[in-house]
């Protein structure tokens, strides 16, 4: 009997991609690091997939946890102060929030549906505050963001 492979890492993070691409509009970058020059527009999302571990093996599959680090950057310099601050951060990481967890009925239907998700938003810092090579981007907050999708896949 022939195995036929399938690569689920690529279809959970292109899956990621592709929603973070289609909603935001914004620069999306799939990268472990700060990159300045993804801050054209004053706002960019990146995202890594940090661990995959093994959560159950079956006789004829398994399930594992895909957890992703992902930080979402906004040049405060390019406030519009018609919106509070607080209001812009809760905009964007309260909807991200909404859109993961009701990713079943997410279309297209060509995207993977995850079903077991949890988002766990950390507490927002500028850049700069605690690292001296960021010193010129204290203007520049991050709000960083840790999302586990479990995903059961069988032969």
């Amino acid at each position: 009997m022939t195995v036929t492979y399938v690569n689920h890492v690529e279809t959970v993070t292109d899956s990621l991609r592709y929603l973070l691409v289609t909603e935001f509009n914004n620069d999306i970058i799939q990268s472990k690091f700060f990159n300045s020059d993804k801050l054209g527009r004053g706002e960019y999302f990146r995202y890594y997939l940090s661990e995959q571990p093994v959560i159950e093996l079956h006789s004829d599959g398994e399930t594992r946890d895909y957890t992703f680090e992902c930080a979402w950057y906004f040049n405060t310099k390019q406030l519009d102060f018609k919106k509070t601050f607080d209001d812009l951060v809760s905009e964007r990481i309260e909807r991200l929030k909404r859109l993961l967890h009701n990713n079943r009925n997410y279309s297209p239907s060509s995207v993977y549906k995850w079903h077991h998700l949890i988002v766990e938003p950390l507490e927002s810092f500028y850049l700069g505050e605690d690292d001296e090579d960021l010193k010129n981007y204290s203007h520049i907050l991050c709000v960083p963001i840790t999302i586990t999708i479990r995903r059961s896949d069988f032969n």
